[in-house]
């Protein structure tokens, strides 16, 4: 049965302080996002942008934060202190939690068995706490495996571990992810103990941290974001099944959390925003219902290479790319529909707050 009939207006404008995209946090540490972790792509690159969207004066510091390959196996930066969640939380307890695709074209029978065997390969080769790249401790791990877990890379010409176990594999290793000056990374063994906690109680957290910034979902839409089978998402989803309440948006089925629901704001927000690619606003979301129309919706989510988006209300009202020129940094904003000039000189603002120093370029698409 559904609870309510939803203006979406009403949704956006939830998400958009959920986000803290209207009210910015005082400290990079104090992003609400960082509890559902922060997608760093390339390493060092978005989720410091995400932060500075998010806090007033817009801040970089990265004390009391970690990089680890965590929610679908892809690097994000998280608090520290999560790690232990983390850890619980995203290990798989069935083989058939991984969706079609984790371990692209390789056939894995038993998933927790191989994840298992990688990670204390991954263990025993930085017992002696020395940082490894990514290639070399891939390298070292191949040689540790059963072979048919290191099939053919026509990219790389050589036989290693396929790249969706190693992924998955790190983070049950106790290994993070730390930048180095090259514009690279390592992975680094954690320095203490991992803390281990429940796994059920990990899940519940982070579902209920997830369904606080996506303001509604799905279970499809939770295992897209997860990377979890049908099954594997729905069993996610009844956890909290007690806590949720059906809504309907724009003719849309989807659920909210009855807290949220109570709390939903009256009136609509205007505030312009801009977010870099793979932003939790972004990654934590029923795309369909964010952006409704199809053509729009595949310029924002690509197969590879995502734009930033511009916000404006919480609607995504145009797409925007940076690169470095000649004469210094630039970005590029397309808009979906010609800007008032109100709207053109704050989006430009927001985007020299985001990037300093760039020119600032705005197009329609």
């Amino acid at each position: 049965m559904i609870s309510a009939d939803l203006d979406r207006n009403r949704l956006l404008t939830h998400r958009l302080r959920a986000h803290q995209l209207t009210e910015p946090a005082a400290a990079p540490a104090d992003c609400a996002v960082l509890g559902v972790g922060v997608r760093d792509n390339p390493v060092g690159d978005t989720a410091p942008l995400a932060l500075r969207a998010r806090t007033e004066p817009a801040g970089d510091a990265e004390e009391g934060l970690i990089r680890a390959y965590s929610v679908r196996s892809a690097i994000h930066l998280h608090r520290r202190t999560d790690l232990p969640l983390l850890v619980a939380a995203l290990r798989w307890q069935r083989p058939d939690e991984p969706a079609r695709g984790n371990f692209g074209d390789l056939a894995v029978p038993d998933p927790l068995a191989a994840v298992a065997e990688a990670a204390d390969a991954m263990r025993a080769i930085t017992a002696d706490g020395q940082p490894q790249t990514k290639g070399e401790l891939s390298g070292a791990v191949t040689a540790r495996l059963d072979p048919a877990l290191s099939p053919w890379c026509a990219y790389c010409k050589a036989h290693h571990v396929n790249d969706g176990l190693f992924r998955q594999a790190t983070l049950q290793a106790g290994l993070v992810v730390v930048p180095d000056p090259a514009g690279s990374f390592r992975l680094h063994p954690y320095e203490s103990a991992i803390e281990v906690i429940d796994p059920t109680q990990a899940r519940r957290e982070l579902l209920r941290r997830y369904l606080s910034l996506a303001g509604s979902a799905t279970p499809a839409a939770l295992g897209t974001w997860l990377g979890l089978s049908t099954a594997a998402a729905r069993a996610w989803w009844n956890l909290l099944a007690d806590e949720l309440e059906p809504v309907r948006v724009d003719g849309q089925r989807v659920w909210i959390h009855a807290d949220d629901l109570a709390a939903l704001p009256e009136s609509p927000e205007r505030a312009v925003s801009l977010v870099p690619p793979y932003d939790p606003y972004l990654e934590v979301a029923e795309r369909k219902l964010l952006v409704t129309d199809p053509d729009r919706r595949a310029k924002v989510w690509r197969a590879i290479r995502n734009p930033g988006v511009v916000l404006c209300g919480g609607e995504v009202i145009g797409t925007w790319r940076d690169r470095q020129a000649k004469a210094g940094r630039a970005v590029t904003v397309e808009l979906f529909d010609v800007p008032t000039r109100t709207l053109h000189r704050a989006i430009e603002q927001r985007a020299k707050g985001l990037l300093p120093g760039a020119a600032v370029d705005l197009q329609r698409s």
